[in-house]
């Protein structure tokens, strides 16, 4: 097989590490060219090809993949494996490759076609999802369907942790695939779809007057980044990792801060609290919930979250 991939963000890169793990290798990587980044605007080259640099995998940037892959391609192309990248992909580069350009869409689609499945399926409070590979068409997460895996969402996890599960689980049937690829026929996608928008910035600031479950779910669709965040005596803190109190204090209102033990707790609209594990104060690193607190003047019930 002469196959190759175009990718740039973290997911592609964990797949591509996943990849490298079961001992496959593409003949060259695509990437997006590096970009100022952090607090000196100094070029940073994407996830993608930090990962290949490690790897030893061949990596080119490119502005424009339908000539990169051209001239890559000229002694034949087997497939192509667009794998997130926010590049638009049309006709010709659609039908170069003899098996097509090829998606790992981390969702079971028809379901939370987007930017952001990941995000979005951890947002929803559901409790599975998994991995699609399809074949590329113009509309966006359309193409017809080759092999689909599903995956259980843990208690536990978050954007991180599910990333890592589904960017494996791809790299498997990326492999699969591969091995074979003339056993796997495309079926058009079945079911009424369903979206996953880019996650906005003003999406990521909590809002205390709904629910526990609600409030959590958001924590663990945006940890470890960007971040759900509030702020407390008009400090800005990312909560990370949180846990339901079913035992609010009576006469509280949504977003009184109070403690359980020694951990800050931030009451809900549905008569239950918020414990905050983990935290990250503006301009520190991640730190306990414990370790944040012992760090304050005081904690008290008349502490107000924003």
């Amino acid at each position: 097989m002469n196959w190759g991939i175009l990718s740039a963000g973290p997911f592609g890169a964990l797949w591509i590490n996943g990849l490298a793990d079961l001992g496959v290798y593409p003949q060259w990587v695509l990437t997006k060219p590096p970009r100022p980044a952090g607090r000196g605007y100094k070029e940073r080259p994407t996830d993608v090809e930090a990962a290949c640099s490690r790897l030893g995998i061949r990596v080119l940037r490119t502005s424009s993949p339908l000539e990169s892959v051209r001239s890559l391609a000229n002694q034949g192309l087997d497939a192509l494996f667009v794998v997130d990248c926010s590049f638009f992909i049309r006709e010709p580069l659609l039908s170069l490759p003899r098996f097509g350009c090829l998606n790992l869409h981390p969702s079971l689609l028809p379901l939370l076609r987007g930017a952001a499945p990941i995000q979005r399926a951890l947002w929803m409070g559901l409790r599975e999802t998994g991995v699609t590979l399809f074949r590329l068409v113009e509309e966006m997460d359309a193409g017809p369907v080759l092999m689909q895996r599903r995956s259980i969402i843990d208690d536990s996890d978050d954007a991180g942790t599910l990333m890592a599960k589904l960017a494996s689980l791809s790299a498997e049937m990326t492999a699969e695939f591969l091995k074979d690829p003339h056993s796997f026929s495309p079926v058009p996608q079945a079911g009424e779809p369903t979206y996953a928008p880019k996650i906005s910035n003003e999406e990521t600031r909590v809002d205390w007057r709904k629910g526990a479950f609600e409030i959590l779910c958001m924590i663990k669709a945006l940890a470890p980044r960007p971040g759900a965040w509030s702020t407390v005596n008009g400090k800005r803190v990312k909560i990370l990792k949180a846990s339901i109190d079913h035992q609010l204090p009576p006469g509280l209102e949504a977003g009184n801060g109070y403690l359980r033990g020694k951990l800050p707790v931030v009451a809900c609209n549905d008569q239950r609290g918020l414990i905050l594990l983990e935290v990250q104060p503006d301009g520190k690193r991640p730190m306990s919930g414990e370790s944040w607190l012992a760090g304050l003047r005081s904690y008290e019930v008349d502490c107000r979250w924003e």
